[in-house]
This record gives structure tokens, C-alpha cells and sequence, in this order.
């Protein structure tokens, strides 16, 4: 307590652990914040795979592009991938793999997780992917 400004030293201990609690958690909000954005966000991965079965090429391109951008924002901190990783756990072949299959920089990175997600129609995965190249 000493390093408390005088005036915490006069007041009750119950009402030290409020005002010390009510810091604390105005504190931490942001990384309650921060914690539920990665977790939408992992979570709309999850949801993506239902994205190769469009028609328009332009707007699955622009979609993938953003997907893309997600996994690289996630990619950027150690939390985040851990975070990320915890919710699903087939994004660590992602975040610590090279991809030499899947070159693209705008949507090289989702394609692999599609990849890694689809099991045997990985292979549909693939011709999607150079399908979009060919008619981007």
C-alpha cells in the first residue's frame, strides 16, 4: 500500500478492492476486445470453406483476398496466432509453413488452409485456386 497515493491509505480495505477492481477491469477491456476480435475472426475462417462454391470469380477473388488478409493480420503477434490456434488448431500448418504450392500473396494463405481443411477434395481446392489465377 505505499505506493498508493495517501488517501488510499484513510479508506477501508472493501473499498480499496472496488475502486482497485473497477481499475483493473477498465484496464483490461481492450483485451477482452482484442481477444473476441481474433476470435470472430478465426471463427469466420472456419465459416469460409462455403466460399469456394461461388460463381462470380470476381467476387470469390475479392473474398479470398480478404480472408487472405485476415490470416496475415492474425499472423502479425504471437498472441494472436496463439489465440487463433487454440480455436483452430489446423492453422499452425499455416502459420508455420512455407507454401510453395499456393504462391500468390493475395490468396495463397487461405487457399492453403482451405487446403489443409478439405481433406480428400483437396484436389477440388487446388483447380479452384487455378481456376481464379487463370480468370483474375
Amino acid at each position: 500500500m505505499s505506493s498508493l497515493p495517501i488517501i488510499f491509505n484513510k479508506l477501508p480495505m472493501e473499498l480499496i478492492d472496488i475502486i482497485m477492481n473497477y481499475y483493473w477491469s477498465s484496464c483490461f477491456q481492450h483485451v477482452l476486445n482484442d481477444i473476441n476480435d481474433i476470435s470472430n475472426k478465426t471463427k469466420k475462417l472456419i465459416n469460409s470453406r462455403n466460399i469456394t462454391n461461388c460463381s462470380d470469380l470476381e467476387h470469390k477473388y475479392k473474398s479470398m483476398c480478404n480472408l487472405n488478409v485476415i490470416i496475415n493480420n492474425l499472423a502479425l503477434n504471437k498472441g494472436s496466432k496463439l489465440i487463433a490456434k487454440h480455436i483452430d488448431n489446423d492453422l499452425k500448418f499455416i502459420f508455420n509453413s512455407e507454401n510453395n504450392v499456393y504462391t500468390d500473396l493475395n490468396i495463397g494463405k487461405i487457399y492453403n488452409y482451405l487446403t489443409v481443411k478439405s481433406g480428400y477434395m483437396r484436389y477440388y481446392i487446388y483447380e479452384d485456386y487455378s481456376k481464379l489465377l487463370v480468370n483474375k
